[in-house]
């Protein structure tokens, strides 16, 4: 009995195979894996009186892209930072390149 190939399947298995290839390339160039969980700096502000709250959170990394790292939020809230944002956020510095007040 002759075996049917599905090429829909054939596909979606190798799509699968390029993007794991894709993630571990990523994870080997940037030092962090998908399931990691870091510490990074949350920047929010108080409503009413405008001030800058700044706390620390641990964030799992959910998927490395090119450009971008996906990370699940304590909340439930996916953000995705660009790697330079990321090194920010997790030594405590805001993304415009300058450090949080009051930290160094």
């Amino acid at each position: 009995m002759k075996k049917y190939k599905d090429p829909t399947a054939e596909w979606a298995i190798a799509e699968a195979e390029k993007w794991e290839r894709q993630q571990r390339r990523l994870e080997e160039k940037h030092g962090i894996k998908r399931g990691d969980i870091i510490q990074i700096i949350q920047t929010s502000y108080a409503s009413g009186d405008g001030k800058i709250i700044t706390q620390k959170v641990k964030a799992r990394i959910k998927a490395l892209y090119p450009h971008v790292v996906q990370l699940q939020l304590p909340n439930g809230i996916t953000r995705s930072p660009t790697y330079w944002e990321l090194e920010r956020l997790k030594t405590g510095g805001d993304t415009d390149g300058q450090e949080i007040a009051g930290r160094k």
